[in-house]
């Protein structure tokens, strides 16, 4: 990989369409040649910000479930655990193109809230 990448990034590939429940082959054929490569970096290195200002600003997370990314289950947790609003949609990663209906549900019922 690193040959190929040149050791800072993840190359683009379907297999991200495979990991964020991508089956639709239409949108497959859409989405595949926008794909990007990943910096590594963005897994790496912390984000250093002031979180002051974040106490005054609604908290809502919205877990996709199907496919499920397991390495998004810390965040899912933490929200949980800071006592966040949740919601969940039945949809995968990239829930705006493969249920935009819902979508737009779930963010109505936040909105109005």
């Amino acid at each position: 990989m690193a040959e190929s990448s040149e050791g800072w990034f993840l190359p683009a590939s379907d297999a991200f369409l495979e990991q964020w429940g991508i089956s639709d082959a239409a949108q497959r054929a859409w989405i595949g040649p926008r794909l990007t490569d990943f910096p590594f970096r963005c897994q790496m290195e912390p984000t250093e910000f002031d979180p002051g200002p974040l106490d005054r600003v609604r908290k809502v997370y919205v877990a996709h479930t199907s496919a499920p990314l397991p390495s998004l289950d810390v965040f899912a947790s933490a929200a949980l655990a800071a006592g966040w609003e949740t919601h969940e949609l039945a949809s995968g990663h990239d829930m705006m193109l493969a249920a935009p209906d819902a979508t737009a549900d779930v963010l109505e019922r936040i909105a109005l809230r």
